[in-house]
């Protein structure tokens, strides 16, 4: 299902962040032997409101709330060549379909609370893996 409106950006970064791995893993290694570029890609759904605090020669712009501290600990919990979704991003990305998803509980806030997390592994169809099928979740088995 094609998604408009604001559950459009959520299936759009999803496919973007698929598309990024797939032409990073087509990267090699030079002769010379550097090293592979690996990269953790987290994507979280929510509002966001951006301040310029100071006008002076170069913007400094401000991000309050708690987006980009949700969006820093995804990525900071991911693991290489993975891509980390929040709950919310889950709940737009599964209720569209399409993709595969398997559950991940995470700890991706600084206090006590436990926020469910998931991996997004593919498209469906896309010739995963047997093991990645068998891994991916309907929307009854993470919830938040």
């Amino acid at each position: 299902m094609e998604a408009t409106g604001p559950h459009a950006d959520a299936q759009n970064m999803a496919r973007f962040a698929l598309e990024l791995l797939d032409d990073v893993n087509k990267i090699r290694p030079d002769v010379n032997g550097a090293a592979q570029i690996s990269v953790r890609v987290g994507i979280h759904t929510s509002s966001i409101v951006v301040g310029l605090v100071n006008t002076g020669e170069i913007p400094n712009y401000v991000f309050p709330g708690n987006t980009l501290p949700i969006l820093t600990k995804l990525v900071n919990c991911s693991e290489d060549g993975r891509i980390h979704v929040s709950y919310p991003t889950y709940q737009i990305i599964h209720d569209l379909g399409g993709f595969v998803i398997r559950q991940r509980k995470t700890k991706i806030d600084s206090h006590v609370s436990w926020t469910p997390t998931a991996w997004l592994l593919g498209v469906v169809g896309a010739g995963l893996s047997d093991d990645q099928d068998r891994d991916s979740v309907d929307g009854s088995s993470l919830q938040a």
